[in-house]
């Protein structure tokens, strides 16, 4: 109890609050560039990275869009464009990884800016 008061009395003192001052200062400009690499690398891992999974396999959506087949061996154009071109719509990728349509929209602006992946038609693929 008693060196906790002799530690207190010492931010007392001005040479006390500028060291406090300089200590509080240092803190704030070494620790927020790292709060947003942290925040950057926590939305890289659990957002960006499970659409780049998808996109480098091929998973077809619980639900696909509605098709109605006019003859046999019609194909509904959901899997022709994952099968042929690999490429994925917004609509699919939230439907595959359970995720709304803004939230997939976000990390594809991201993924588009750092040039992972590129748009194909109506869909998103891996960058080649």
């Amino acid at each position: 109890m008693w060196l906790w008061h002799k530690f207190t009395g010492f931010f007392q003192t001005w040479y006390g609050s500028v060291a406090g001052a300089i200590g509080i200062l240092a803190t704030i400009y070494n620790g927020v560039p790292q709060m947003f690499k942290t925040c950057d690398f926590l939305i890289d891992r659990f957002r960006d990275q499970p659409v780049l999974e998808v996109l480098h396999e091929v998973r077809l959506p619980k639900k696909l869009a509605p098709f109605n087949p006019t003859g046999p061996g019609q194909v509904s154009p959901t899997v022709i464009a994952i099968a042929k071109h690999g490429s994925y719509s917004v609509g699919d990728l939230a439907d595959i990884l359970n995720r709304s349509h803004q939230s997939i929209g976000k990390s594809i602006r991201r993924l588009r800016a750092l040039g992972k992946i590129e748009q194909v038609g109506g869909g998103f693929r891996l960058k080649k």
